[in-house]
């Protein structure tokens, strides 16, 4: 069980746009969860809304 959660948590797809500095994630975790962890990385990360 904690094997298939930890695949599940793979399953992210994203695109970076590094001219604009923007990030698009493709994701089932909620938008809380990405934010949070976008923001231990010591930038600022913020919704801007859906694609």
């Amino acid at each position: 069980m904690e094997r298939e959660s930890a695949v599940k948590m793979l399953a992210v797809q994203f695109d970076i746009d590094l001219p604009n500095k923007k990030v698009t994630i493709e994701s089932e975790h909620s938008m809380e969860t990405l934010l949070e962890t976008l923001k231990k990385t010591g930038k600022n990360a913020s919704y801007l809304g859906d694609k």
